[in-house]
């Protein structure tokens, strides 16, 4: 075999190579993903970075720690939040973590106040827990976590928690009529509230007897005369 030949058979297997190795790349698509978004510029390219599960190539933090936050998810590991940068997407992260495997122990390791606050509540209403709402360290929010607990379960002893005295009668008064129990109208702080809690359930109920329990006169004579 002469020099040429030699030199004409090893040109052409090397473009063979070339070709299978191309049609690899192809096929599996990691070559070619890269390189197709290595092509694009700023938010077009962390977009294309980000459908190809590929975030620790996204150049914009607060995407590249979204993007993970979804990783997190889709693999359900709580483990793969702590490569978030931000705090608060970190505990957004390990939020919807505790909501889906129903851990309350993750809400513990949230650093961001507000993210803290909404994976207590969540878990709080989501499982009718009490002590889960106490942990709640906006006022508002944990108000709103003791009352739909309260209701759901009935549980009279949540509306003390209450430090405003008119959202404790209100709790009361829910549960009342819940349970059509006129005792429990007894339980609310001023006369007048306990009245209209009488008034409500009897004529919820149609029962013209509870409004004899009525003190205040006009309150009791409406009663009667709708009952």
């Amino acid at each position: 075999m002469n020099k040429l030949s030699k030199i004409s058979i090893i040109s052409v297997l090397a473009l063979l190579t070339a070709v299978l190795f191309l049609s690899s790349c192809n096929i599996t698509g990691n070559v070619v993903a890269d390189d197709k978004c290595s092509t694009l510029l700023d938010t077009a390219k962390d977009n294309c970075y980000s459908e190809a599960g590929k975030c620790s190539k996204i150049e914009n933090q607060a995407f590249r720690d979204s993007c993970v936050a979804g990783l997190a998810k889709l693999k359900n590991d709580d483990a793969v939040c702590k490569l978030i940068v931000s705090e608060k997407t970190k505990g957004y992260c390990l939020a919807q973590l505790a909501g889906i495997n129903d851990n309350r122990e993750l809400c513990t390791k949230i650093e961001d106040s507000y993210w803290k606050d909404n994976c207590n509540y969540e878990l709080g209403i989501k499982d009718n827990k009490a002590n889960y709402c106490a942990l709640v360290g906006n006022s508002i929010q944990k108000d709103e976590c003791y009352g739909r607990v309260a209701l759901a379960t009935n549980d009279k002893v949540i509306c003390e928690y209450f430090v405003d005295s008119s959202k404790r009668d209100f709790c009361l008064l829910q549960i009342a009529l819940n349970l059509e129990d006129v005792q429990t109208c007894q339980e609310l702080s001023k006369p007048m509230s306990r009245d209209i809690c009488r008034k409500r359930l009897a004529l919820e109920t149609k029962d013209r007897s509870i409004c004899n329990l009525i003190g205040f006169t006009p309150v009791r004579e409406e009663c009667l005369r709708y009952v």
